[in-house]
């Protein structure tokens, strides 16, 4: 499938660290930064990039192929003009960002469409580290003493017409690169927030990144015993989020109720930012401490959206077979059983998609964490 990456700027993502010349080509090569001896440790450079979650569309002759935004801050595209390489290095740091997000595996085969930019390019919310928005050390500091683990919400962009809370300054996408991808590994694409790759895990090594690029491959870490590989599928089993459940309902006073039932939920996942809420008109994103997300996603077309909840049925009534062991006649019944339950969300889902626009802006969220579970009222 091909894969179309938007690479885009806006004011709103934030810049990259002062750095001298030699510390910026550096990064470029993937090497760090190690002082001499004698000498004072320099920071190491980087570059800050938002990572929109892939979405379907069609390429020119009609096949179906994804579409990724990699947004960095304005300030880094005037190097890209009178630098090709700083240029190629931005393109290469968006697919290993994408390829760590998805899961997939994208080929270097690229090519540049003449177009500004493939798709619509949506404003949305995006989650930043309090520790990117800290002032360097020679600004005034913060009258508040805000711990560099928390995240804040930052809207970016113009305000559109509607009432949305926005990211991605339309008209500024620089280049169109497109690649082939394939399935990585037999890994599962992790479903993160939509727009987000300076996430909650990455918080505490912001002040101080270790390698903006992969390394080569000889620098690669010896193959994994089959003891430990066996033991890493075992618990990849349990990232997907197989006892998560939700419901909705029409309140007397006209707004939409959206319930999710989260098992795992506890008071320091939602305080450490690890578990947090992202809403849109139509779309509403819960992701987990496990990197994975539930994700209702009402801009679907319904035929995508059955397939969607089917599959993740599929998915866990696999993983409920494999790890109870029973006879050939109980799984039968479990996987009946699961499906029969997610008939009951796609006729769930297929209502709700016909309800108005969610109202983000008067959006209520409660977090009840002895319930194990979240009200979203919009």
């Amino acid at each position: 499938m091909k894969v179309f990456v938007n690479i885009c700027y806006d004011k709103g993502v934030p810049p990259p660290p002062e750095g001298s010349e030699d510390a910026i080509q550096k990064a470029m090569k993937g090497e760090s930064t190690s002082p001499l001896e004698g000498e004072d440790e320099e920071e190491e450079w980087y570059v800050p990039v938002v990572v929109s979650e892939p979405r379907l569309d069609k390429d020119k002759a009609g096949k179906q192929s994804l579409v990724v935004d990699c947004v960095y801050n304005s300030e880094v595209r005037s190097r890209t003009l009178r630098d090709p390489d700083f240029k190629i290095f931005l393109v290469e740091l968006g697919l290993q960002r994408i390829e760590g997000q998805t899961g997939l595996t994208l080929s270097r085969n690229i090519g540049t469409p003449n177009i500004a930019a493939k798709g619509k390019l949506q404003p949305r919310t995006v989650r930043i580290p309090t520790a990117l928005l800290n002032p360097p050390p020679s600004s005034k500091a913060s009258s508040e003493d805000v711990p560099s683990a928390l995240l804040v919400e930052k809207k970016t962009g113009r305000k559109s017409k509607g009432k949305e809370k926005e990211i991605l300054d339309k008209g500024k996408a620089m280049d169109n690169v497109n690649s082939e991808s394939k399935e990585g590994g037999g890994a599962q694409a992790s479903k993160r927030p939509l727009i987000e790759e300076i996430g909650p895990g990455e918080s505490a090594d912001a002040e101080k990144p270790k390698g903006i690029l992969k390394q080569p491959s000889s620098a690669s870490p010896s193959t994994p015993t089959a003891a430990a590989t066996k033991e890493q599928e075992q618990k990849s089993d349990f990232m997907i989020p197989i006892d998560v459940s939700w419901s909705w309902e029409k309140l007397d006073s006209g707004k939409l109720q959206v319930t999710i039932y989260i098992p795992d939920l506890t008071a320091s996942s939602i305080t450490s930012g690890q578990t947090y809420l992202d809403i849109e008109p139509r779309r509403i994103i819960v992701t987990l401490t496990n990197n994975e997300s539930i994700d209702i996603d009402r801009s679907l077309p319904d035929a995508q959206l059955t397939a969607k909840i089917r599959d993740r049925a599929k998915e866990k009534a696999d993983v409920l077979a494999r790890h109870n062991k029973g006879t050939t006649k109980l799984t039968k019944e479990l996987e009946e059983l699961v499906i029969a339950e997610s008939d009951k969300e796609v006729t769930s889902m297929l209502l709700l998609k016909r309800e108005r626009a969610f109202d983000v802006d008067a959006a209520k969220a409660q977090w009840f964490v002895k319930d194990k579970k979240l009200v979203i009222t919009l």
